[in-house]
């Protein structure tokens, strides 16, 4: 199948791959999924998170008002910025301040959401995307943090039983939408980023035993 031939679902999915088996495979996810990743550092990624989220929803919702495109993918239960909010007080922690891998990033959804706001799409791709799994790393650190009631893991699993059709949904909105070549490449290309932003962003949040 030719690009021509493939949805821009298509597209993200094949295109990014590379990336999102670089991110899966980093040390830093590898330590979360065996459940060994320590709280003081799985509260400092959720906190860059949070800055993360609240910067990109802030911007989608604003483009959505203008943009028809967005408009038709986006779902209020696309935010999380308040499962981050609400697992960083379970955790007994404060927001925080965004450190230079954050800073970079967010400068650039600022930067898409004037000038390209369809790129937007491609940062909540990887985002949205990366739930299908966080289900399975919810379980790794309920268990490595001595976690019953699934306190401060809302954010690995924001959908809960609605998972699989949500994302589904969101592929086949995302394949619908009337975008140019040209807009299609971008989108593509800010998948990319989104999935380099998260090795970033374990690079800079070294995997520390947990305690």
């Amino acid at each position: 199948m030719t690009v021509a031939e493939q949805t821009l679902a298509d597209r993200l999915k094949s295109e990014t791959w590379p990336l999102h088996q670089q991110a899966e495979k980093h040390p830093y996810m590898a330590a979360t999924m065996r459940g060994t990743i320590s709280r003081n550092s799985y509260t400092a990624e959720l906190q860059q998170r949070l800055i993360l989220h609240t910067a990109l929803e802030d911007a989608l919702r604003a483009a959505a008002m203008q943009e028809p495109n967005i408009r038709t993918v986006l779902k209020d239960y696309h935010e999380r910025a308040p499962h981050l909010l609400a697992d960083l007080a379970a955790f007994n922690a404060q927001p925080g301040t965004a450190n230079a891998v954050t800073r970079e990033m967010v400068s650039e959804i600022e930067s898409a959401a004037n000038a390209a706001p369809w790129k937007l799409l491609g940062y909540l791709y990887v985002l949205e995307g990366s739930t299908n799994g966080a289900q399975y790393i919810a379980k790794a650190l309920a268990k490595g943090f001595a976690i019953s009631d699934g306190a401060g893991l809302s954010y690995q699993n924001p959908h809960g039983d609605s998972q699989r059709p949500r994302w589904q949904q969101f592929r086949t909105d995302i394949a619908a939408i009337p975008l140019t070549t040209q807009q299609q490449h971008d989108v593509v290309a800010a998948a990319d980023r989104m999935f380099r932003y998260s090795i970033d962003l374990f690079e800079s949040l070294a995997p520390t035993p947990a305690n």
